[in-house]
């Protein structure tokens, strides 16, 4: 009896979608890893140069807030 193909059988082809997928999961996650930090250290700058945690909220999509805790996070290192 021939065996199937990969890409003929749907129980592969299933499996290997779900590695890829997860693969992608693993890199997006890297890079939303990677944005966010970047977004933090923008925002402690932005502080830093006289910007109030207001002015640095809307362009960051934070709440005040939440400035407020990025600045107190990056200030405890």
């Amino acid at each position: 009896m021939p065996h199937a193909s990969p890409t003929s059988d749907p129980i592969t082809r299933a499996e290997v979608r779900r590695a890829e997928l997860a693969a992608e999961l693993k890199q997006a996650a890297e890079q939303a890893e990677g944005w966010h930090a970047e977004r933090n250290r923008l925002v402690t700058e932005l502080v830093a140069a006289g910007a109030s945690y207001r002015e640095a909220d809307a362009p960051g999509r934070l709440s005040a807030s939440g400035i407020g805790l990025i600045v107190r996070r990056d200030r405890q290192r």
